[in-house]
């Protein structure tokens, strides 16, 4: 028993006993401290010393205590870490445990001291600091070093054989290794298990002869279940040795603990196996059932039931021939471990080398056996290697026969029953309990060695943290059950769930495990009533708004009348009077009747918790002092009361009422809130939301406007028949500047303060026709409410009054929109008989047409940005021309060049831009859409003028030709002199058709297709002079007339030159030879003299002669052809230059400029 208390005085179950021994004694004189990691994760090292005092002064119920309190809620929050010796350091608290426990185990005496100045278990937490006591709490003081310096190495404590009669033998040039031993390595801090492998764990045998080394294969490496501090390894050879042979077993610096800290050297071993003969590898160990005639191969040390009988038998191979007369029941004996006395039996040798045992009495199930083998030898003398074989009969996994509180009233398996959370016995309520416990019952005998806090341990249910527990069995107390009993080192939290766990890890004598882990929830009892901690809210209570008032309490509570309903309170709370259904009540002080003004409170609510009760009030008197009542539990509220959640266990009721009545009192502010506009709606209060620079309003239109208090007599009143006072209100129209006058002639302001509310409304009623369109503003100052509070500074509404929506007048195209769809016989779309038609929707609109738009009232913003044309298919905007009426109510676009014939357009005019007088703009993009005429020729006429390429003043040289260009096959009109008119403006002021402007006769030349014409002045044209051409526009190009293109197509006015002539320095530009007509083309760089330029005589030619048909060529403007005599033997081809004589060849028709002589080669 000495040695069990040392294990619990080291616990951290029981470390608050380890300081009470140590006051007044010497007994830990190396440890002075000890280092615990809180739950906030800091480490503290609390003095031995210190914690002797705290100890007695808590004991003593004194001040002092504060240091063991600390220290005690730090070690069960978090956990002790490692003791600190003064000699070396922080030593592990772990290995502490660990060696305690051996030493119990042991029977040898456990010196704390001397363990720790010994350790080389030494580690370094994080950062340590001293814990000290200032202002009467526990704060982290200086940093605390280690001693000495710490080595972070990992260290081989033992390296063992454990051979078949369960011998340890340590492996240091060990000699007395059975072939079938295991291995088993210890370590001095815990083992990563990753590290634990065969490339860190290596047999090798040793050659006797060449001492070389062989590796030999190991199975079975791994941490050993039977060691919870996971510093122990086991592993096996894969095959038996081979006896009388020498080996070595190697750890290598791969192994690391868990900090990652590895071995600093391999750790290597030598031993050699005996010649004892061992028990062979597979199915060494059977038992035979002979009614049935089966063996079983012996497993996990379990015997089965139908191999316990008479005769049945148990037979045990060597791998040697054994000799026979050893095999006697002197050497070979079987003990009954449950009864403690040896069995009768029958042992005899079989095939040579198996012992047979076969039962002469039948085996009992449930009791645990030993097979001792001793001084048995083979056939030539060697020994056979002791065994102790045990086994259980018809062993069975433990399971859960019964779990007690250890108060019997406590019944764990009901679950609205609380457990009795106190270590100490005492009265709950009228009830006599006895201190928290459990009494664990199994169904057959565990290994003590198993009954441990890591396999039978307590938490808070869902977590894993395990609580602290003692646990106490002795395996002789149940007969053939195991009874434990678990007691909580310290008292469990009152109102908590909990979970009791029966690990897997509680194992049969025989080794049978729990199957899966046993566990059983129970929930603690609440014995404390809840406090109230305080209130908020009580401090900013407003009237007229809902206000939060929050009742704290000390923990989870309730409605006495369902415990565990936590909403079930709101339920039962009205305000009213105190009584059986009722816990609280406000009442108005000013009256002072219990619960008269239940009335203002709105709703309860209580949080998730059950912790905060929330009361939501909305007085409606200001400066007004209210009291919330909170009733304990008495002859008035006998059934109505606060109570906590949980507050019954088995066979006991108790009162955890509120200790007394509680009353919270709380004083609505004093209204110093300023009227002011919230809100505007037309019509009434439920109208329509409307807000200032709203617009389009009718003329007699009602707004109503909200103010957010009530205003007193002279504004308001409760009919709502008061005028609001001119002195506070003003209208305005903004449009002309006038102000009207309000509360007259229909036009209205009036108050009202509507019962029941906080607010106020001023109705703004607009007369009707007397309320001209236009922009207007309302101005209200000076408001003031019941409580003398006035409106700040002044509230504006603007408004805009407008009857009239803007539109498109398209009924009437004489006085309102149009488009044109034909033009009159004149051929010219001026509007003068062209035929007009409604705009909207409207085909066969003329491509030259312009669009106007009619409105039916005054429009601003019209412009080219504001009126767009587009193609309505792709939304190509066209270019044209914008021109606004006078008077603002229409618009005319007229396009830069023609529309698209058999084309859908659409005329925007867009509401962004465009408004009405008033200042409203469009509710929508007016869109005006129209189809154009369908595809026909529309003629046209491009002129062509030559210049002169040494003037650059775009004049037309008064001799040269013009060139008109047709989009068609004109008539043969085209070729008539009389279709075109050439007038010379004679006085040159720019005005044709005067009366001295001279008409000139152009000879026209048609070209072949018809689709040109080249016109030559009769005579020379006057220089520097303005001319001008007409073409008859009943001139028609594929059919159609020219009076049809209303772009003016048939005109062309242009002005001569001054240089008539103008010195030439180029003379001929080019010369071609056409072989298919065998003429000769000279081209000049400009006009040229007929009567020179025709004569063959008047050109320098070389490399050859040219002989042509007829007296000269001839001569057009500045070309000269010649037609070449073919029949002459000397032809063209030879002729290589050509090029005009000095002072032979002159400019224009009767000039005297010589033309210039450059030459150009013929081509």
């Amino acid at each position: 028993m000495a040695n069990k208390k040392v294990v619990s005085v080291l616990s951290t179950a029981a470390i608050g006993t380890l300081i009470a021994t140590a006051v007044g004694s010497t007994v830990f004189a190396a440890v002075d401290g000890l280092v615990v990691k809180n739950a906030a994760g800091s480490y503290l090292n609390y003095d031995l010393d210190a914690l002797k005092a705290s100890v007695v002064n808590d004991a003593l119920g004194q001040a002092g205590a504060e240091l063991y309190k600390d220290f005690d809620a730090a070690r069960t929050a978090g956990s002790i870490v490692s003791y600190h010796d003064n000699k070396v350091g922080f030593v592990d608290a772990a290995a502490v445990q660990k060696a305690a426990l051996d030493a119990a185990l042991a029977g040898t005496n456990f010196a704390l001291d001397t363990f720790t100045e010994s350790s080389t278990e030494t580690v370094l937490p994080a950062t340590v600091y001293q814990a000290t006591v200032t202002n009467g709490k526990v704060v982290a003081g200086a940093e605390v070093k280690p001693t000495t310096s710490v080595t972070s190495a990992l260290a081989v404590q033992s390296v063992s054989a454990i051979n078949t009669n369960s011998q340890s033998v340590a492996l240091d040039s060990a000699t007395n290794v059975q072939a079938n031993a295991t291995f088993s390595v210890v370590l001095g801090t815990e083992v990563d298990p990753a590290t634990v492998a065969s490339a860190n764990i290596k047999l090798y045998s040793i050659s006797a002869t060449t001492g070389a080394a062989t590796q030999v294969g190991l199975t079975g490496i791994g941490l050993d279940t039977n060691d919870t501090t996971n510093k122990t390894i086991v592993a096996r050879p894969a095959t038996y040795l081979t006896k009388a042979t020498k080996y070595k077993l190697v750890i290598t610096t791969g192994l690391k603990d868990k900090a990652g800290n590895a071995l600093a050297a391999n750790k290597e071993v030598s031993f050699t196996t005996d010649s004892s003969s061992v028990i062979v590898a597979a199915n060494g160990i059977t038992t035979t059932d002979t009614g049935l005639a089966v063996t079983t191969a012996l497993t996990n040390s379990n015997v089965p039931a139908n191999d316990l009988q008479v005769n049945d038998y148990m037979t045990v191979t060597y791998d040697t021939t054994l000799d026979a007369s050893t095999v006697n029941n002197s050497n070979v004996r079987v003990k009954d471990l449950t009864l403690g006395t040896y069995i009768v039996y029958t042992p005899s040798v079989i095939g040579g080398n198996a012992i047979r045992l076969t039962w002469t009495a039948a085996l009992t199930t449930g009791h645990q056996y030993q097979v001792e083998i001793n001084n048995v030898k083979t056939a030539i003398g060697d020994p056979v290697a002791n065994n102790v074989i045990k086994f259980v009969a018809n062993d069975t996994a433990l399971t859960l026969n019964a779990l007690t509180a250890k108060d019997l009233g406590d019944d764990l398996t009901l679950a609205a029953t609380r457990l009795y959370p106190k270590t100490a016995s005492g009265m709950y309520g009228t009830t006599y309990k006895q201190g928290v416990g459990f009494v664990l019952t199994l169904n057959g005998k565990a290994d003590p060695a198993t009954v441990i806090d890591s396999n039978i341990y307590l938490t808070q249910k869902d977590k894993t943290e395990k609580i602290p527990v003692t646990i106490s069995y002795n395996k002789d107390e149940g007969n053939a059950n195991s009874v434990i009993r678990i007691t909580p080192a310290a008292d469990l939290t009152e109102a908590t769930n909990y979970t009791l766990h029966i690990g897997t890890g509680v194992k049969t004598i025989a080794g049978t495990a729990v199957a899966t882990e046993i566990t059983q929830n129970f929930k603690t009892a609440d014995l404390t009533a809840p406090q109230i901690l305080g209130v908020d809210g009580i401090d900013t209570v407003q009237s007229g708004v809902a206000n939060k008032i929050v009742i704290h309490f000390s923990e989870a509570v309730a409605s006495a009348t369902n415990a565990d309903a936590f909403q079930a309170l709101v339920a039962n709370i009205t305000g009213a009077a105190i009584g059986n259904t009722n816990p609280i009540s406000i009442t108005d002080l000013t009256t002072n009747v219990d619960g008269d003004a239940a009335g203002i409170l709105n709703r309860t609510e209580l949080s998730t918790d059950g912790k905060d009760l929330t009361l939501t009030v909305t007085p409606t008197v200001t400066n007004r002092a209210y009291r919330i009542r909170i009733a304990a539990r008495n002859t008035t509220t006998a059934a109505a009361y606060i109570t906590d959640a949980n507050n019954t266990t088995a066979g006991a009721t108790l009162n955890t009422s509120i200790p007394s009545t509680y009353d919270v009192v709380f004083t609505t502010a004093k209204d110093n809130v300023k009227p002011a506009v919230t809100a505007v709606t037309k019509t009434s209060l439920a109208g329509t939301a409307v807000t200032s620079g709203v617009t389009n309003l009718a003329n007699n239109q009602v707004l109503v406007f909200k103010v957010g208090k009530q205003l007193d007599a002279t504004m308001a009143n409760a009919a709502g028949t008061q005028a609001v006072p001119a002195a506070n209100a003003k209208l305005v129209n903004l449009t002309t500047g006038a102000q009207l006058t309000l509360n007259a002639a229909g036009l209205t302001l009036v108050g009202q303060n509507p019962a029941g509310v906080t607010y106020s409304t001023l109705t703004l009623t607009l007369p009707g026709a007397a309320i001209t369109e236009g922009k207007y503003e309302l101005t209200l100052t000076g408001l003031k409410d019941t409580n003398g509070n006035v409106q700040d500074g002044t509230y504006t509404f603007d408004f805009t009054v407008d009857t009239t929506v803007s539109a498109v007048l398209d009924t009437n195209t004489a006085t309102q929109s149009y488009v044109y769809t034909a033009v009159s016989a004149d051929g010219i779309l001026d509007g003068v008989g062209d035929t007009k038609a409604l705009i909207t929707n409207q085909v066969g609109v003329l491509v030259n047409s312009p669009i106007y738009v009619k409105f039916n009232e005054v429009l601003t913003g019209l412009d080219a940005t504001s009126v767009v044309l587009t193609k309505d298919s792709d939304g190509t905007v066209v270019e044209g021309a914008v021109v606004v009426d006078a008077d603002g109510q229409g618009v005319k676009f007229t396009p830069a060049a023609n529309l698209a014939n058999n084309t859908a357009y659409k005329l925007t005019i867009k509401k962004s831009v465009v408004k009405d007088n008033v200042g409203n703009p469009l509710t929508d993009d007016i869109n005006v859409r129209f189809k154009t005429v369908a595809a026909t020729t529309v003629p046209t006429v491009t002129y062509s003028v030559k210049t002169y390429t040494a003037v650059d003043d775009n004049s037309v040289n008064r001799d040269t030709a013009i060139t008109l260009t047709f989009n068609g096959v004109a008539a043969a009109a085209a070729g008539v002199s009389g279709t075109y008119t050439l007038t010379e403006d004679t006085d040159n002021n720019g005005v044709f058709g005067n009366a001295g402007d001279a008409v000139i006769t152009v000879k026209p030349v048609l070209s072949t297709d018809s689709k040109s014409v080249v016109l030559y002045p009769d005579t020379a044209l006057a220089a520097s002079t303005n001319y001008q051409l007409t073409v008859n526009n009943t001139l028609t190009v594929d059919g159609v007339q020219l009076n049809t293109n209303a772009l003016a197509v048939t005109t062309q006015t242009f002005k001569t030159n001054a240089l008539t002539d103008a010195t030439s320095t180029v003379g001929v530009q080019s010369a071609k030879y056409d072989s298919t007509n065998k003429t000769l083309v000279v081209t000049f760089d400009r006009p040229v003299d007929a009567g020179t330029a025709g004569l063959l005589a008047n050109y320098t030619i070389t490399g050859g002669n040219l002989v042509i048909v007829g007296a000269n060529g001839i001569v057009s403007g500045n070309t000269v052809t010649f037609v070449v005599d073919t029949t002459n033997s000397v032809i063209v081809p030879n002729v290589t230059t050509i090029a005009a004589k000095a002072a032979a060849l002159y400019q224009t028709s009767g000039g005297t400029s010589a033309c210039g002589t450059g030459a150009a080669v013929v081509k």
